[in-house]
């Protein structure tokens, strides 16, 4: 009797031992919540440099097409340089633009030779901790399996940008805007740690013209996109907020949608319209500092209505 007695006490025991691993396995199985991951970085925690060094931003627009793109691009350029410098921490003398054969003054040719040359100015520049944003507008087109981005000129390839970029190693990273058609099938030649990329189009579309550079301008000017309210825009709100914006246009003209814009948040060539944590970890790390409102008033006379102001 005793023998039994004990045997069933051990069975017992064995049975609720075994109820609380389970209960307990399934417990700390249970993915967290980006919120509640430990790790999870955030635009208002994050002490980095990258968030605390005033980047430098280089535009690119190669060649721009017939007398209507011209005026489009060139308009677009200036709504990009007046957005960054107006609502953001950015300087004037800390953007670099980069136009067609360099028809306004101040903007320099944007043909071969011009591109190497501010890669390698990027290069030489990218000790100091500054971030480094670039943003490349313009047309692409296919040729014997390369992209070639379209130069007053001859044009390159994206192996050709790929060696451009090859010595760009900024301490506070590198964000890569390509805003043209076929720009996904960029992305892997480009790829490099440190390096964030969006792009406005995935590996599998053919050769159309895009939204997302006119997207992106009001992208850069509205308030709310920053969506966290944290006074800072970052490469993932960007991205998010082009991406939004560019389904809403096809959606309300009926229209069948030609380009799906991509992230690729920690440089590893496989960008995707749905990043995980770990890409969108790295693209909250690259953030543009809003000004504040007293400053934009001052330099716009509008009163922007940001997410967490009344």
């Amino acid at each position: 009797m005793a023998n039994g007695s004990s045997g069933l006490i051990r069975f017992l025991l064995t049975v609720m031992f075994g109820a609380v691993v389970i209960w307990g396995g399934s417990a700390w199985a249970t993915p967290l919540e980006p919120s509640m991951t430990p790790d999870a970085p955030t635009t208002q925690s994050i002490e980095n440099s990258q968030l605390n060094a005033a980047p430098r931003v280089w535009i690119f627009m190669g060649a721009p097409g017939d007398e209507e793109r011209e005026a489009f691009y060139r308009g677009l350029l200036e709504d990009y340089v007046k957005a960054l410098t107006a609502y953001y921490e950015i300087e004037a003398q800390d953007i670099t633009v980069r136009y067609d054969q360099g028809q306004r003054e101040g903007w320099g040719a944007c043909d071969a030779d011009g591109l190497r040359e501010e890669t390698a100015r990027m290069a030489e520049l990218s000790h100091d901790g500054a971030p480094v944003w670039a943003i490349f507008l313009g047309h692409c087109n296919q040729s014997r399996g390369r992209v070639m981005y379209n130069l007053p000129g001859p044009d390159i390839s994206e192996k050709d940008l790929a060696e451009m970029l090859a010595e760009v190693k900024p301490a506070g990273g590198l964000a890569v805007i390509l805003t043209m058609t076929l720009s996904g099938k960029m992305i892997e030649e480009l790829a490099a740690e440190g390096r964030i990329f969006i792009t406005a189009s995935n590996e599998e579309e053919k050769a159309n013209e895009t939204e997302f550079a006119r997207v992106l301008a009001v992208v850069l000017e509205t308030p709310s996109s920053d969506l966290d309210g944290d006074k800072l825009l970052s490469a993932d709100e960007i991205f998010l907020e082009c991406k939004r914006r560019v389904e809403e246009i096809y959606t309300e003209g009926n229209l069948f949608q030609t380009e799906h814009c991509l992230l690729d948040g920690n440089g590893d060539g496989k960008a995707t319209s749905r990043p995980s944590h770990r890409d969108a970890r790295g693209a909250r790390l690259m953030a543009l500092k809003r000004r504040p409102v007293a400053e934009v008033i001052q330099t716009t006379d509008e009163v922007p209505i940001y997410p967490d102001v009344d």
